[in-house]
């Protein structure tokens, strides 16, 4: 992802494969940075790339 952009709640819970009820409810319990511009909440690429790294199952699992 661009680090640069700003993503819609729907443009978000179309990548995550949400619903858009779940994205907004996550973004008011602050489970989820956003930004709010007027009325409208964005999403920055990289809190989003950040957040889902954070979220990572696969970097605590070890192969033996």
């Amino acid at each position: 992802m661009a680090q640069d952009q700003l993503m819609t709640i729907k443009e978000v819970a179309d990548f995550l494969r949400i619903s858009t009820i779940s994205a907004y409810s996550w973004v008011r319990d602050g489970k989820l940075p956003a930004i709010r511009i007027g009325k409208e909440w964005r999403v920055r690429t990289r809190d989003l790339d950040e957040w889902l790294e954070l979220r990572s199952t696969a970097k605590h699992i070890t192969l033996d």
